[in-house]
């Protein structure tokens, strides 16, 4: 760097180049050296003049020299310049690389968390097992941070989000299954909906099946028909307004509860009516074949005793 030239020396250029005020003062500081240096500043000092000729006279045999007997021709400034940053690109190449994979390895270490549903708490262990492993730490701050995992977490959420739009604005239909579960803790009634398209791909069009939303049926008023429907409508409304799901709603599948296949007021009719023609309704075959099932073992005393325990 411009810290191998005497002081004096690059005072004098500047000044024969007619470099003052900010220019000389800058000299002073990149001469005494710092352990903060801004990118972008470097970037530019390294293209700058004054960085060129020092870099050209700053050699042990050099050191003498004054800018009043040194010349820099516009080609040979040029070329050092191309090489200057040639070589600033490559180190600006290789920075980005490594904090692309650094952050690449928190990201996915957050995503392991949101995979396995493990307490965010869990998110630092993980990571001091990676360090263990060879893991260097750009920012130790992040090992112990809940807050970086939950911002990691919510940043692949939204990824998936924009994908979920994407797909559900390229298919031109798409189904809804949902499903009610019991959270054990709260035993607050929960339902789940997932969707079910056709997504492109490199090897052609296969179906996917997502889980579009699993929502608390407290906030949509309980668990009748009305607000079965409304939470099923909801779910798909986080993504596509409510003309492109009337346009592209083919099918719904639920379990064969009353109040989903009522024959007038069940949450699937009603859905049907809400969208304005023939959406086919389907009994989910799973829950058939356990009805079945449960019928057949009903004889056996066994069996009950198990059911009522």
């Amino acid at each position: 760097m411009c810290s191998s030239v005497p002081f004096q020396d690059l005072v004098l250029y500047a000044k024969s180049q007619k470099l003052t005020g900010a220019a000389v003062t800058g000299i002073k500081n990149y001469i005494d050296g710092t352990n903060r240096i801004h990118y972008g500043n470097l970037k530019r000092h390294a293209n700058s003049l004054l960085h060129v000729w020092a870099q050209k006279n700053g050699s042990s045999d050099s050191q003498s020299q004054t800018a009043t007997d040194s010349s820099l021709t516009t080609s040979d400034h040029e070329n050092t310049v191309k090489k200057s940053k040639a070589k600033q690109e490559s180190a600006g190449a290789l920075l980005l690389k490594n904090n692309q994979t650094y952050y690449r390895i928190l990201i996915g270490t957050a995503l392991t968390v949101a995979e396995e549903e493990l307490p965010i708490q869990k998110f630092g262990p993980l990571l001091t097992m990676q360090i263990r492993n060879g893991l260097k730490m750009l920012d130790p701050s992040v090992k112990s941070s809940s807050t970086a995992c939950k911002e990691f977490i919510e940043c692949l959420a939204n990824v998936v989000r924009n994908r979920m739009k994407a797909y559900m604005k390229e298919s031109s239909f798409y189904s809804l299954a949902a499903d009610g579960s019991e959270a054990r803790k709260t035993r607050d009634e929960k339902e789940l909906v997932y969707l079910k398209l056709t997504v492109k791909t490199q090897s052609g069009i296969v179906p996917a099946i997502f889980l579009l939303r699993c929502q608390s049926m407290v906030d949509f008023g309980g668990t009748d028909s009305k607000a079965l429907k409304t939470s099923m409508i909801h779910a798909v409304t986080q993504y596509v307004d409510d003309e492109e799901l009337k346009a592209k709603l083919v099918s719904l599948c639920t379990d064969g509860a009353g109040v989903n296949f009522g024959k007038n007021s069940g949450a699937l009719e009603l859905t049907r009516n809400e969208m304005g023609w023939d959406i086919h309704l389907q009994w989910c075959l799973n829950h058939k074949l356990e009805l079945a099932l449960k019928d057949s073992f009903k004889q056996h005393k066994q069996f009950r005793d198990v059911k009522e325990i």
